[in-house]
């Protein structure tokens, strides 16, 4: 037996006596150090897959890995630093360590006296980018010395880390398969905030939690250890919801992630966070809302009068009317209001990187103007109320469906499912409004020949219409378009199938608070049962939302290839997660379709 070798025993040796007869595998089965190891109890898999998190690399276990830490820790005090997670739970089990040294770096990081709380940050949905179309989860550690402002807190992030100039379709393929890494990253809550609500123009909406001192300290020592730790990146389940939620369980236990389908998106995790209870209280001890520069324009704006709201668009065309009368006979608080409004558009534009030169000027004109009145704001940020509710009460991702359908020469019973998120009659609680964002969207028939056909099966179906909400000034109205499925090309022939993209582009507008008309020009390019094909078309149609319950939807489209198809479809909401469905199409012949949908997940 050599050194190392004897060193091993009479340190094992040592260890039982240590530890007073503790039981090291029923300690490695502690619910809580499984949750410290990132363990996947349904895969009996650890999820961190850099070196160094684990001991037993190469040969990872629960109890391998406990017997490791405590005999590493022992024999370097120093690891402690890198572990004190870890260090302060075997602590709290009993297990006896050398002295903790002083941790330099650990403790400049996370100046533990002045974390106040933590929270769970919601920024909405982002569809200029696939891997935020759901949104996206930060953790936040809220400070009580930051002068006065949140954006001095440090957040948490998790993502995928991806090349730079990686192409779309590389991005989504990787995103949903695999190929990706990811990891934590820790910044100001200053570089998020101008990161989503600035430049991504999102909302972001802040959970704060009930967690104690103690509680909160454990939770910033275990995100030290998983700093630049590596995990494998899945943009349909372990994604950024999944391993922050699976972060604050490392404190509040299986209160998130328990019973998830799976399939998580943030919204999910935040309507469990909203009903979970810890130790007899409710985990979210506040929600607070932060608006996006497009939110806080958009408020501003509907709060004009309707003439300011004319003298607005004027002065963004024509500055010069600044000297007219129209503008100088203004109270005060009526020019501020005009001049936070349209600098808060001009920024706006700024933004979106839209006439730079015409803005910037523009805005050093409106600064000159407002450093001419007295200070204060009209409608301070922190005074604008949200346009939607928050994420935790939208409706659920998932969707079951039944129904009959009759046509001029079957009559049939459908069924459907739709893994996630929502259609463009769905409501729009926590949602973008007037969009659609589906995805593995499937309907069969069973018809009266005994024959099961697929109706339709769309891998992603995403629309955007972005209607203005600033009638007198160029406000959104580029709305867009994009399909990749598998459905039918004629409404009279049940055996003809098409295959492939289909995406456009074009215009909407307003003609009420919850209507809006759009004339659409697409390009189909895929393949039927015969031959590929390049078929451009049109679409016209209007979408309305005319109560809470009731909603409709109507369009013509042609594709210049076949007959026009006329598409009318209502959906009345029953409850929070039931609603049926009356569709009509008409081709040559007339289809009618009732549907029942049930929502969950």
């Amino acid at each position: 037996m050599n050194f190392t070798h004897l060193f091993t025993a009479i340190f094992f040796l040592l260890l039982s006596i240590t530890t007073k007869a503790y039981d090291l595998d029923a300690l490695s089965h502690h619910e809580q150090w499984l949750r410290l190891l990132h363990y996947n109890t349904e895969s009996d898999t650890f999820y961190i897959k850099s070196d160094g998190f684990y001991f037993s690399a190469g040969d990872v276990s629960a109890c391998r890995e406990l017997s490791l830490t405590i005999h590493n820790l022992s024999r370097n005090p120093n690891l402690q630093c890198k572990f004190p997670a870890r260090t302060r739970w075997l602590k709290s089990q009993g297990i006896k360590l050398p002295k903790k040294p002083i941790c330099n770096k650990f403790e400049t990081w996370k100046k533990a006296e002045s974390v106040d709380s933590v929270s769970l940050v919601f920024a909405s949905g982002y569809m200029s980018n696939p891997a935020s179309l759901y949104g996206h989860m930060l953790l936040k550690f809220n400070k009580s010395n930051t002068y006065g402002t949140h954006l001095l807190d440090h957040s948490i992030n998790y993502g995928a880390l991806v090349p730079e100039q990686e192409n779309g379709v590389s991005y989504i393929v990787k995103g949903i398969f695999g190929g990706y890494s990811a990891g934590f990253s820790d910044q100001l809550f200053y570089t998020h905030h101008h990161n989503y609500a600035s430049t991504e123009l999102r909302d972001l909406w802040e959970y704060e939690l009930s967690l104690s001192e103690s509680e909160t300290k454990f939770l910033l020592e275990h995100v030290w250890e998983l700093i630049e730790q590596r995990f494998d990146y899945y943009f349909i389940d372990e994604n950024c919801a999944y391993h922050i939620a699976k972060v604050i369980e490392v404190v509040t236990g299986k209160t998130l992630t328990h019973n998830l389908t799976p399939w998580v998106i943030p919204s999910t995790i935040f309507k469990k966070l909203s009903s979970a209870r810890y130790q007899n209280h409710p985990l979210v001890r506040e929600i607070k809302y932060t608006p996006s520069k497009s939110s806080e324009f958009h408020r501003s704006y509907t709060l004009l009068s309707e003439p300011l709201k004319e003298l607005v668009g004027q002065l963004y065309t024509q500055p010069a009317l600044f000297e007219d009368d129209k503008y100088e006979l203004l109270t005060i608080e009526q020019k501020k209001h005009v001049l936070e409004t349209l600098m808060s558009f001009v920024q706006l534009k700024i933004t979106e990187q839209e006439g730079i030169e015409f803005h910037q000027s523009l805005k050093k004109k409106l600064i000159n103007y407002r450093f001419k009145l007295p200070i204060g704001l009209t409608t301070p940020s922190n005074s604008i109320k949200p346009n939607v509710s928050a994420p935790h009460t939208a409706q659920n991702a998932s969707k079951l469906s039944a129904g009959v359908l009759s046509s001029h020469d079957i009559n049939a019973a459908t069924l459907g499912f739709r893994l996630t998120y929502f259609d463009a009659l769905n409501p729009d609680t926590a949602r973008v409004k007037f969009s659609n964002l589906e995805m593995i969207d499937i309907e069969l028939e069973v018809n009266n020949k005994s024959q099961l056909k697929v109706r339709k099966l769309d891998i992603i179906d995403l629309e955007s219409f972005n209607p203005s909400y600033a009638e007198t000034l160029p406000d959104g109205n580029w709305a867009w378009q994009l399909n990749v499925g598998f459905q039918r090309s004629y409404l009279d022939c049940h055996s003809c199938y098409f295959g492939g993209l289909s995406t456009g582009g074009g215009y909407s507008k307003r003609v009420k608070t919850s209507s809006i008309i759009y004339a659409l020009a697409n390009v189909e390019i895929g393949k039927n049962e015969h031959n590929w094909r390049v078929i451009p078309g049109i679409e016209l149609g209007i979408l309305s939302r005319v109560s809470d319950k009731l909603a409709f939807r109507s369009s013509v489209k042609s594709d210049f290839n076949s007959d026009p198809i006329l598409n009318f479809e209502a959906s009345f909401q029953l409850n929070d997660n039931n609603d049926l469905r009356l569709i009509f199409k008409q081709q040559n012949h007339n289809e009618v379709q009732l549907v029942f949908n049930y929502y969950w997940g």
